[in-house]
């Protein structure tokens, strides 16, 4: 067994300069642009202490989070919201591999002030009301080039924003991120396999 997990990092704070993830003070991750993802890199099983500096301000935490690290388990840190108030959430990342032939996906909302989105894969819908500063289970589909996911508010009513065309690889898990603020939305999707 593995006695490490492994953590990965999201920028999700819009208005904010790169972001160093550190963990028990020593640097994870450097420098990690908004809307930028990392690789995985190992992180001791054990009680941790995530922490959040800006790049250009080191040794500033501007955000922790203390987080259980299981052996052999994938985390992804998130940080969220507009800079004075960001914070670290984390979500577990299911890594293992889907059904032959198939993708993994699922979704997350790191929208500022989000009261909760709905989520649509061509058109037809996924997951209602998720949740700011949350990750939705994960949805199975086949493998192609030319899917359009889509981020809509609540009831499906208006669109917050699409992104297309999506390609699914056989044998990827993915994540798809609702980022930004209301007003200046997007999405990005994040190969996590």
């Amino acid at each position: 067994l593995n006695p490490n997990g492994r953590l990965k990092a999201v920028n999700a704070v819009p208005d904010s300069t790169a972001f160093n993830f550190k963990a028990d003070g020593q640097t994870l991750l450097s420098s990690v642009p908004f809307a930028g993802s990392s690789s995985y890199v190992p992180l001791a099983a054990g009680q941790r202490t995530l922490q959040l500096e800006a790049s250009n301000v080191p040794g500033t935490v501007v955000a922790s989070l203390a987080q259980q690290v299981n052996p052999a388990s994938d985390y992804t840190a998130v940080a969220v919201n507009l800079l004075p108030q960001a914070e670290l959430v984390t979500f577990a990342d299911d890594n293992t591999l889907p059904a032959a032939g198939f993708a993994k996906i699922r979704f997350a909302n790191a929208l500022v002030d989000s009261t909760g989105t709905d989520v649509l894969v061509n058109f037809a819908s996924q997951v209602s009301g998720l949740a700011y500063k949350s990750a939705s289970s994960y949805y199975t589909f086949a493998p192609a080039t030319n899917y359009t996911i889509t981020f809509a508010t609540p009831g499906g009513v208006s669109v917050i924003t699409t992104l297309t065309p999506v390609e699914l690889d056989a044998g990827g898990v993915y994540t798809a991120y609702l980022l930004g603020t209301a007003s200046a939305p997007q999405a990005r999707l994040v190969r996590d396999r």
